[in-house]
C-alpha cells in the first residue's frame, strides 16, 4: 500500500435525484455516465430561434425533456448603399 501516491483529488456533488456510475482509470480521467429521472414533460415549443435586436427571447425549457438540439440562427446582417456613396448596415433587423 505504501507505493500508491495521490497526485490529484476528485471532488464534487451528486444530488439525490441523480445516479453517477463509471470508473476511475489510472491515467487521470473519470469516465462513465450520469443518469437523471426521465419523468419530465416534453418541451413542445420552437427548437429554432432567430435573435431579436430589441427584446430578449426565452424558450420555456426549464424542467422539460428536449427531443432535439435548440438552434440559434445567425444574427441577420444586411448592407445597402446610401445617398452619401457609403454603405448602410442593418444588424439584427430585417430589411424589407
Amino acid at each position: 500500500m505504501n507505493s500508491i501516491k495521490a497526485f490529484e483529488s476528485l471532488s464534487g456533488h451528486i444530488s439525490g435525484g441523480c445516479t453517477l456510475s463509471g470508473k476511475l482509470s489510472c491515467n487521470g480521467c473519470l469516465s462513465g455516465e450520469i443518469s437523471l429521472p426521465t419523468n419530465y414533460p416534453p418541451y413542445s415549443g420552437d427548437y429554432e430561434v432567430v435573435p431579436n435586436a430589441f427584446s430578449a427571447q426565452v424558450l420555456p425549457t426549464a424542467n422539460k425533456s428536449l427531443m432535439q438540439d435548440v438552434v440559434v440562427q445567425k444574427i441577420p446582417y444586411y448592407e445597402t448603399s446610401n445617398v452619401q456613396q457609403g454603405i448602410t448596415v442593418y444588424i439584427a433587423e430585417e430589411v424589407i
